[in-house]
């Protein structure tokens, strides 16, 4: 298959018609912007080809434009087995199918019923469509973020695949008889074995069996053996109890700690002291910072006045000057004024001679215009009349495709319950050579045959009679729902005037036929009247009363070339629109130099100020600070601080030195390990006093529960066990070693089975990985890559991978499809987003490859990647 042309029209983001085309039959380019609509054309190819245009519900829905109730439109044109087809479909909204070619023009279910003879797919029973059901397509056509899954065929591409791979390699997978003793020792290693190799239930509930008895077995000895520690560890722990009530103990850790409070005592005595020091230096020091920080700021604001003062002088110098300029702009700026006046004043003077001279020309065209549209008016009364008796037919006929469809059905249940009846009937060959006469439940069906569904009679001239009564049981059943269905096809068809199927079928196109004539006269109308009928006639009544207005403002005033005076009166506005023109710009050159000079001025007298103001301020603040303490006390002040600091600082180092002499880790060591020395005694007093508490309590409950005869039981149930796993354990291996040797013979010939597509996918393979083979499973899906001997599954592999292998093993099967004159278009969707610069153009070099044995479109918004193949870019 080729697509060449393809057109949507309100289609989900596209509500303006689109059109794609010509389509190359080798690679093309389909660019657009994000959200520009690319996914949806290749949504609105797939509902084209593989959606019923009856489609309803939720899924009908989404293909109409978000918060419009339109119908969606796709017409598409392709070549499929040497021939051109052109496929029309409309969904939600007057749905309707069409497919022309070289047998004809194919309507709504017969169209549906030809395309997907033509393409060999499938449809669901009901809904929308999706991958399972498009055979090849749904496989080869990527949708945007996809390119990187797993390639695994669906039933349906499986299918296909497969049929033209054993057409090409022949059988090569052992027959039907190898298939199903492959399958016999696979279910027999399943209830042995699971997926993974694991023990199956049985032999791992033998198992499980063998080590629960094991671990009670071990628990029990576990128990004897605590039970002998625990009697030892009594008499270690009540001995070591003996040894913490020792008074002597007690009384000499209690000694230590006395002592090492007592200094530590001593120590927080020197600490106290050394932070007062700290203290008192502290605040010698903050006094001296902020006598500092005062006599530094005292110093900056005198500078900053100096400072001040000269800038103040050049900003009053410099406002002299732009006062002067400021009087000759505005003397420019008068002047400009009044040119102005004069100029707008003989702009109107032209243009009311101009608004006269089109009034004249617009009277005449409108007479014109009125003429061509009570023309259109009278074409488009004749539209809307054919389109009115058209519907009026169609709504005469009331068979619907609802109905059309129960008609089918009942027709389906008479058929079916007839071949029930004569199944179920008796058949009788005869000889015979005088004439048969037939009564009852009995036809002739050849020259010697009958069938007989009920009591029947037989009557042979100048012989006898033979009476017939069937012996199947349930022929009364079969011809009591033959009679149900002939009543439900009655009763259906009835009201609506037909006796057959037939009938219904003709009647329907006939309604169809019209409904299509109705649309094609209210086209037709459209055309004429976008907006309507109505909107047409009020069209034209408005352009009546235009022409009355305007020969009422022309008056008998008319000339002999409205044109020439339109041109001459607008020559002369125009001049006196450029004399306005470039009086304006004089104008508004000299208001932006005077308003400049204004800015400028305001902006001078601005810094003046606010320089003087900030002269003011300095001075100011300078005066304050002088006021409350002059330069020489401040002075003063900052030299007995600084002596106040240097003497605190020399006693606080007195008071560090005595501290660290004091040596106070020491102290707090001896007096921590002595707190701590106290508190473990009375603490390891209270553990082994518990412990040889619980310990004569769990010796208690041991000695009761009877361990040695429990033993002596669990040797022998162990025993038991362990033989039984054994017996299980040689017949599941028996049953693993057959499968897996039949299992390996098979994959022998899988490899056989992919060769050609391994070797389709060699040479783009080879563009990518050269060391590398991929691997596929029984169901033709991608299970990993073999490089150097090592196989890596494919969801382990990074995205850009993943999603150049998946887009080459799409490209092989697209190939052995052509080769096999089943040519499929493969279509990417932003399908090499995660390649690398290296592999993007190992990619393009595979994609051109591709394009030389069947199409390839690309949809892409990054086209200028792709413009080293020359490939034709059609853009959206």
């Amino acid at each position: 298959m080729q697509i060449e042309r393809l057109r949507i029209e309100n289609f989900r983001a596209l509500t303006q018609p689109v059109e794609i085309g010509p389509l190359a039959p080798g690679l093309n380019l389909l660019a657009g912007d994000n959200e520009a609509g690319k996914t949806t054309v290749l949504d609105a190819l797939r509902a084209a080809l593989f959606d019923r245009h009856s489609l309803t519900g939720k899924a009908a829905a989404a293909l109409q434009p978000y918060g419009h109730k339109v119908g969606p439109e796709v017409t598409l044109d392709f070549r499929a087995d040497g021939n051109g087809y052109r496929l029309w479909k409309r969904f939600c909204q007057r749905p309707g199918a069409r497919l022309e070619g070289p047998r004809g023009v194919a309507s709504d279910d017969a169209a549906e019923d030809a395309l997907q003879a033509l393409l060999g797919f499938q449809r669901p029973r009901k809904g929308a469509t999706d991958d399972r059901y498009q055979g090849v397509w749904g496989l080869l056509w990527v949708a945007q973020g996809t390119a990187f899954d797993p390639v695994s065929p669906a039933e349906t591409a499986r299918n296909a695949l497969g049929a033209v791979l054993q057409a090409e390699v022949g059988n090569v997978l052992g027959g039907a008889v190898g298939q199903r003793l492959l399958e016999r020792f696979r279910a027999a290693r399943a209830e042995h074995w699971t997926a993974t190799g694991r023990p199956g239930k049985a032999l791992r509930e033998a198992g499980e069996k063998v080590e629960a008895l094991r671990d009670e077995l071990a628990e029990v000895d576990d128990m004897l053996a605590g039970f002998e520690r625990d009697v030892a560890e009594l008499e270690r722990r009540q001995r070591e109890l003996a040894e913490l009530d020792d008074p002597a103990v007690a009384e000499e850790l209690q000694a230590r700690l006395q002592a090492a409070e007592s200094r530590a005592q001593q120590l927080a005595d020197r600490r106290a002291e050394c932070e007062r020091v700290a203290g008192e230096h502290r605040v010698a020091a903050a006094e001296a910072e902020r006598l500092e920080g005062l006599w530094r700021e005292r110093q900056r604001l005198a500078r900053e006045l100096a400072d001040a003062r000269e800038t103040l002088e050049r900003r009053q110098a410099g406002q002299r000057d732009v006062e002067a300029g400021l009087v000759t702009a505005e003397a420019e700026e008068t002047a400009a004024r009044q040119a102005l006046d004069e100029a707008l004043t003989a702009e109107r003077e032209a243009g009311d001679r101009l608004r006269r001279s089109e009034a004249r020309r617009a009277h005449r065209g409108q007479a014109t215009e009125l003429a061509r549209l009570r023309e259109v008016g009278n074409r488009a009364r004749t539209e809307a009349r054919a389109a009115r008796q058209a519907r009026e037919a169609a709504d005469a006929v009331t068979i619907t495709a609802g109905i059309l469809e129960r008609l089918r059905a009942a027709a389906d249940r008479h058929a079916q319950a007839a071949a029930r009846l004569e199944a179920g009937g008796t058949a009788v060959h005869t000889r015979l050579s005088v004439p048969v006469a037939t009564a009852g439940a009995v036809s002739r069906v050849a020259e010697d045959e009958y069938r007989v569904t009920g009591e029947a009679r037989l009557s042979l001239e100048g012989v006898g009679e033979i009476h017939i009564r069937p012996g199947g049981s349930d022929l009364a059943s079969a011809r009591a729902e033959l009679e149900a269905a002939q009543r439900e096809f009655g009763e259906i068809a009835e009201p609506h005037g037909v006796a057959t199927l037939a009938d219904a079928e003709a009647a329907l196109r006939r309604r169809d036929r019209c409904l299509a004539d109705a649309d094609a006269h209210e086209r037709v109308l459209a055309a004429h009247a976008p907006d309507g009928l109505d909107a047409l006639e009020r069209t034209i009544a408005e352009a009546e009363r235009e022409l009355a207005v305007l020969a009422e403002a022309v008056g008998g005033d008319e000339v002999d070339d409205p044109d020439a005076d339109v041109a001459e009166a607008r020559q002369a506005q125009q001049q006196a629109a450029a004399d306005v023109q470039r009086a304006r710009d004089r104008l508004e050159r000299a208001t932006r130099s005077a308003a400049a000079q204004r800015e400028t001025r305001a902006a001078e007298a601005a810094r003046c100020e606010a320089e003087a103001a900030r002269v003011r301020q300095i001075d100011g603040a300078l005066a304050s600070a002088r006021a409350e303490c002059d330069d020489d006390t401040l002075y003063a002040r900052l030299a007995e601080a600084r002596r106040a600091e240097q003497s605190a600082a020399q006693r606080l180092a007195e008071a560090e030195s005595a501290l660290a002499e004091a040596d106070p880790e020491t102290v707090d060591v001896q007096l921590e390990t002595a707190r701590a020395a106290t508190a473990q005694h009375s603490e390891q007093r209270a553990s082994v006093a518990r412990q040889v508490a619980d310990l004569r309590a769990r010796l208690e409950a041991l000695g009761h529960q009877g361990l040695g005869e429990r033993r002596v039981g669990l040797d022998s149930d162990l025993a038991a066990a362990e033989d039984e796993h054994r017996r299980l354990e040689r017949e599941a291996g028996a049953v693993k070693l057959a499968a897996d040797v039949l299992e390996r013979a098979a994959g022998e010939a899988r490899r056989t089975f992919l060769a050609p597509v391994t070797e389709r996918l060699r040479p783009y393979l080879r563009l990518l990985m050269p060391e590398a083979e991929l691997l596929f499973d029984d169901e033709l899906a991608v299970t990993g890559v073999r490089r150097h001997g090592v196989d890596e599954p494919f969801e382990r592999l990074s995205l850009g991978t993943r999603e150049q292998i998946a887009t080459l093993v799409r490209l092989a099967f697209a190939d052995l499809l052509a080769e096999r004159g089943e040519a499929v278009p493969v279509v990417l969707d932003d399908a090499l987003t995660f390649a690398d610069e290296a592999r993007f153009d190992a990619m393009k070099t595979a994609l051109a490859r591709a394009a030389r044995r069947h199409q390839v479109l690309v949809l892409t918004c990054r086209p200028r990647d792709y413009l080293s193949l020359g490939a034709p870019v059609h853009r959206l």
